[in-house]
């Protein structure tokens, strides 16, 4: 009712004859046909789970009108799918409801199928980040994995003290403003039985709460610091757009690519975290209310469902000086479920310069940049890897082709529109990252942002470092460093941080011991040989 107003206009839009409100139930099976009808229903389960939070709030601030109002999910919705189920709720619209709205973090549980590679702990932290972030809020993680997963007889790989460790650094890193190790005492009932406590059934501590204890102590020391210090703030964005992954409705045999939305978020958010580039996820309504103007580059992964308002809301973007990228079919459905009457859709083949000419599905794409095309760091006739598709592109007399398919067609085509830029590939890059993980891949996407002035502002080098990771909070002349060494050897790290004043002090956050550090190309630099899973966490002061 609130959506259309009256009978004649849901008529419409369903193709339906209904007589009177009574007779709209939600969609029972898949069509053929239209299915509004099933894009509507879903989204009216988002709507309604946030709005139950909101009612809950409401009503708890109606007696309390001191305390934060929390709430969290089970999983970020980054893993999840609006198709699941009765529905998934939408972080963004969840976070807007609570004072804060954060998410569980069980990296071993016992329903997974392994444990979570942190590059996935990476991204589902980042996600949750961002969904607050939108609103100028903070997150929290309502629950924190304590002991090892148990559901009856399935039971996951033992939690140790370094695992709880460092996913409570690792939860700090990205700026958690709250964290809550669940549970102090295991269950001791139920399919859960002797499951998830940080302490044993008998009482007795264990090596995992005494060292939870320690990093919850050097934590409150710095706790005023750290709780007013942010997270290096992000030049890439990269949208989260649910309705991409409705396409054909109700029906998942309508697509042989799984989740592909979830991986294709999972493969962009990996390329640049690799290379210790923030990024942030953004939702819709910040690209329908103008909030993008601080990236330098806006991803649009899998965007073959968008609305009308989106897509205006990139225009507007590309209008202003900003560069969006978009990859296969983009804008070929709009919210109702419709065609558009072009790919892209809704105008957009005049921002991007292009429009489909012909789509293959294929096992890999196979994309050859071109001499001219210019990319940084992307050596001239290289081969990069798709996925899915191969999506021949007709060129606007404006739009200048930086790649081309093995049968010479049009893959990749840039246009200069307003103050800004649009580039267009014929192929889903982020989903073939993430599956197939081809160094050219992220050299590709890498290129893309590096052109558009997107660098790190720390960088590791040094035998052993490949997996070492880099974060940072940033705070009023005081930067928190986060080094962790995710392999199994020892790392011999030299670290360089490129900061907006120079250091005065670097101080082990652990100890408050003295940290050497020299200053090269304007940047501070720190040797340190860091032990196999070891966290390392540094605070800078500047002058």
């Amino acid at each position: 009712k609130r959506k259309y107003g009256t009978l004649d206009a849901l008529n419409a839009a369903w193709y339906r004859r209904f007589e009177r409100w009574e007779q709209v139930e939600p969609p029972r099976a898949s069509t053929i046909l239209s299915y509004t009808d099933y894009l509507d229903w879903r989204t009216f389960i988002d709507d309604k789970l946030a709005g139950d939070l909101r009612t809950r709030v409401e009503a708890v601030r109606s007696a309390d009108h001191t305390h934060p109002i929390t709430s969290h999910a089970a999983v970020p919705a980054l893993f999840t799918s609006p198709t699941d189920g009765y529905g998934e709720p939408d972080d963004w619209k969840m976070a807007a409801a609570a004072d804060f709205f954060g998410t569980s973090l069980y990296p071993k549980h016992s329903e997974s199928t392994r444990p979570w590679p942190y590059p996935q702990i990476a991204a589902g932290l980042d996600f949750t980040r961002s969904s607050g972030n939108s609103f100028r809020k903070g997150f929290w993680v309502g629950e924190l994995q304590a002991g090892q997963g148990v559901t009856g007889m399935r039971i996951a790989d033992p939690v140790v003290s370094r695992d709880v460790e460092f996913w409570m650094w690792k939860v700090l890193s990205h700026g958690a403003r709250e964290i809550a190790v669940y549970a102090w005492y295991p269950m001791n009932a139920g399919f859960e039985s002797n499951g998830y406590g940080l302490i044993n059934l008998d009482g007795t501590l264990t090596d995992r709460s005494r060292g939870a204890g320690n990093v919850a102590r050097i934590i409150s020391r710095h706790g005023p610091e750290l709780l007013t210090a942010e997270p290096a703030p992000a030049q890439v964005a990269i949208l989260f757009n649910r309705l991409s992954a409705m396409v054909g409705g109700a029906q998942p045999s309508l697509s042989k690519l799984g989740n592909a939305m979830r991986d294709s978020l999972l493969g962009l958010h990996r390329a640049f975290f690799e290379q210790q580039i923030p990024v942030d996820f953004v939702h819709p309504e910040d690209v329908i209310h103008h909030r993008l103007a601080r990236y330098k580059i806006l991803f649009l992964p899998f965007p073959v469902m968008l609305s009308r308002e989106v897509a205006e809301g990139v225009t507007r973007y590309v209008e202003d000086g900003g560069t969006a990228i978009a990859e296969a079919r983009l804008a070929w459905n709009d919210e109702r479920g419709f065609a558009t009457d072009a790919i892209p859709g809704f105008g957009l083949s005049q921002v991007f310069g292009a429009r489909e000419k012909l789509i293959r599905p294929v096992e890999k794409a196979q994309i050859l940049i071109e001499p001219s095309a210019g990319l940084p760091e992307l050596e001239s006739s290289e081969r990069v890897a798709g996925e899915a598709f191969e999506e021949e592109l007709e060129p606007a007399t404006n739009g200048r082709v930086l790649a081309r398919f093995e049968n010479g067609e049009p893959a990749i085509v840039e246009k200069s529109y307003g103050k800004g830029k649009a580039i267009f590939v014929g192929s889903f890059l982020a989903l073939a990252y993430q599956r197939q993980h081809d160094a050219s891949t992220a050299r590709l996407l890498l290129a893309l942002a590096r052109a558009q002035g997107v660098s790190p502002e720390v960088e590791v080098s040094g035998p052993g470092t490949s997996e070492v990771e880099l974060r940072r909070l940033v705070g009023n002349r005081v930067e928190f460093l986060f080094a962790f060494n995710h392999a199994g050897t020892t790392a011999d790290a030299t670290i360089s941080v490129r900061l907006p004043w120079p250091v005065e002090d670097a101080r082990n956050l652990a100890d408050d011991g003295a940290v050497p550090f020299g200053v090269t190309g304007g940047k501070a630099t720190f040797r340190k040989n860091l032990a196999a899973g070891e966290t390392w966490v540094v605070r800078l002061q500047g002058r």
